[in-house]
């Protein structure tokens, strides 16, 4: 039986070690993690609807177009209508929620 701690490590410079591909599975794009964080409260239409809306009001981009440093002023945007729809308190909540799974 081989030990397969003396494995060589891939020539390939294109093969993704497994441990790094399964992280890199998981990792989401801005625009999803505002849409599942804001669907919880608002529902998938009405957050599909304000993430058009703010994102070309904001940024000029479609939600699908957003990069990581659109993103505070997406939010900055949202802040009022969503304080409207579901409370200061669950906004905040959710903005911060949002602003720490982006790493922002």
């Amino acid at each position: 039986m081989g030990d397969v701690t003396n494995r060589e490590p891939s020539k390939d410079p294109l093969s993704t070690p497994p441990r790094l591909a399964c992280r890199l599975a998981h990792v989401r794009s801005p625009s999803e993690v505002l849409f599942h964080r804001m669907a919880e409260y608002l529902g998938p239409h009405t957050t599909r609807t304000a993430l058009k809306t703010f994102c070309a009001k904001a940024v000029n981009k479609a939600p699908e177009a957003l990069t990581l440093a659109d993103v505070p002023q997406v939010l900055t945007a949202l802040r009022p209508m969503m304080r409207t729809l579901i409370g200061t308190r669950e906004c905040e909540l959710i903005l911060e929620q949002i602003s720490l799974e982006l790493g922002l």
